[in-house]
C-alpha cells in the first residue's frame, strides 16, 4: 500500500520502507511495481529469506522495474522468514527484527529530517 501511494502521490511521499511485504511484482493491475515510473519516493525493501510472499523471481521482477524508472531504492534481504519483525508471529526473530527497526529509522531520520 505504501508503493502505491507514494506513486498515486509523488510530490506528498518521500521515503516507503517495505518489510516483509508481498506480492511486489504480480500480473494484477494494481501491483506495486507498475507504479515505478511514478515514483519520486525513495525505497527501503526488506524482504525475507524464507517467504513465500516474495519468492527470489518476484524480487528479481521487482528490481528490474524499480531499475528501468531510476527509482532510488535498497532491496535487502534479512535472514528470516515473513513476519520476522512482529513478536506475537512465530517467525519472530529478534536479530532481524533490531536490525530493521535499526534500518528503518535510519532510513526515515535520513530522508525525512532532511525536509
Amino acid at each position: 500500500m505504501a508503493i502505491a501511494t507514494a506513486g498515486t502521490f509523488p510530490d506528498r511521499v518521500v521515503a516507503v520502507a517495505s518489510f516483509h511485504g508481498g506480492g511486489l511484482a504480480t500480473d494484477a493491475p494494481d501491483s506495486p511495481h507498475l507504479y515505478a515510473s511514478k515514483l519520486h519516493a525513495e525505497l527501503y525493501i526488506a524482504a525475507a529469506e524464507d517467504d513465500e510472499l516474495y519468492p527470489p523471481a518476484m524480487a528479481d521482477n521487482f528490481q528490474s522495474a524499480m531499475d528501468a524508472a531510476g527509482v532510488t531504492y535498497t532491496h535487502e534481504t534479512y535472514t528470516a522468514g515473513h513476519g520476522s519483525m512482529k513478536p506475537d508471529f512465530p517467525s519472530y526473530g529478534r536479530a532481524a527484527a533490531e536490525r530493521g527497526w535499526r534500518e528503518m529509522i535510519s532510513f526515515f531520520d535520513r530522508l525525512l529530517k532532511a525536509r
